[in-house]
């Protein structure tokens, strides 16, 4: 047989990690979602365009934010009130800056890339999480694809190709796709590495929803680009 093979005890308390782990990051997701619709409604474009006219305040923020997921990825054993803190921080820091997307993009492409992205998530996070086959190899793939996307990403900040942003945005869709695979089997590998007392510390548990908060996060604006090109195109 493939994969391994579990009792009831393991399978139950399996459930109730992935559980927490998918309500931290839904949770997460909420925080954005808020912190986004109440700056964009009462400030519109206002904070972004102070944090552009002061980018002192604004590479401070960033650098919060890695300082955060740094804390969160490679210190997973740490105090649950910090680790949930630095989650919940680091969303609605996340709401912050992307508010201006609800001001510069039409209602009609955010909704349809978050329903698109949420749709997508959630089949390939119930595949990685039950398919037998192991997903390290698309995984690794997928990371050294990321890369080349980046290091592309910034050629193209010379060049200002809408083809190549074209082309990164149905390519990101791929990575970002299997990504979330990838990383919803490995969520479920943790729990079985450390077991029910361990993986079900807060520490462990927001790192594993932080990740697939990012996963989920960059599968929408790749979609958001991608609707968003399409429809302007179609206009």
């Amino acid at each position: 047989m493939n994969g391994p093979i579990i009792d009831t005890q393991t399978q139950q308390g399996l459930n109730r990690f992935l559980v927490r782990v998918y309500s931290y990051m839904a949770a997460a997701l909420a925080v954005s979602a808020i912190v986004a619709g109440v700056v964009a409604t009462r400030w519109g474009s206002g904070v972004n365009e102070y944090l552009g006219a002061h980018p002192v305040i604004y590479f401070g923020l960033l650098a919060l934010q890695f300082g955060m997921v740094f804390a969160l990825s490679f210190n997973p054993r740490r105090s649950p009130v910090v680790s949930v803190s630095c989650l919940f921080i680091f969303a609605a820091l996340e709401g912050l800056f992307f508010s201006s997307l609800l001001t510069v993009y039409a209602a009609t492409n955010v909704t349809m890339a978050f329903v698109a992205a949420a749709v997508m998530f959630g089949t390939l996070a119930f595949l990685g999480t039950t398919t037998s086959k192991n997903l390290a190899g698309w995984g690794r793939q997928a990371f050294a694809a990321l890369i080349a996307m980046v290091i592309i990403s910034l050629v193209n900040l010379f060049l200002h190709s809408s083809i190549i942003v074209i082309i990164l945005s149905l390519v990101g869709v791929v990575v970002f796709g299997v990504l979330s695979a990838w990383d919803a089997q490995r969520i479920k590998q943790i729990y079985y590495q450390f077991g029910d007392e361990v993986a079900q510390t807060s520490g462990i548990i927001t790192s594993a929803a932080l990740q697939l908060y990012l996963d989920f996060l960059n599968l929408f604006l790749e979609l958001l680009n991608i609707f968003t090109l399409f429809n302007n195109n179609r206009d």
